[in-house]
């Protein structure tokens, strides 16, 4: 068995162990354990599945060497979510990846899943200490997240 275990990830607590090991060594903005802002993105959010998805929607966006690992190990509406927050950079700029949370927030369970996640990610991004340069993406982001255009 190696680092990341094996089975299903179709717990919280798999899902955090696997979200920790894969980001290992990586820092957010701010120069923090990037599994911090996991954990405070998960506990902005109620269900389980939700949090499931809360550790682990960044695994594709930052490591995508890990798709095939993941989409073995995960529940197929765990799986589209994640895939539906992942934004392709060279496809989309920042604008359009919110706006295309947004728009289709209600077209599945999963789209709806993954406009909470966003939400919670976003609320996190701005906590105290986020940099300057930053915070109006994400005031902007968040108003459009809400339908208002800031």
């Amino acid at each position: 068995m190696n680092a990341l275990g094996e089975g299903r990830i179709d717990s919280e607590a798999a899902a955090q162990f696997y979200a920790q090991v894969i980001h290992h060594g990586d820092k957010d903005k701010q120069g923090r354990p990037y599994w911090e802002h996991l954990s405070r993105v998960v506990a902005l959010l109620d269900s389980e599945t939700d949090r499931i998805v809360g550790w682990l929607h960044d695994v594709l966006e930052d490591h995508p060497e890990r798709e095939s690992c993941l989409k073995s190990r995960v529940d197929s509406d765990v799986w589209a979510a994640c895939v539906f927050l992942t934004r392709v950079k060279d496809q989309e700029s920042y604008a359009e990846y919110i706006e295309r949370i947004y728009a289709l927030r209600n077209t599945t369970v999963e789209h709806q899943r993954a406009y909470r996640v966003k939400l919670a990610d976003l609320c996190d991004h701005l906590r105290a200490g986020c940099p300057d340069k930053l915070v109006r993406r994400y005031v902007d982001a968040i108003g459009v997240m809400h339908g208002v255009n800031c």
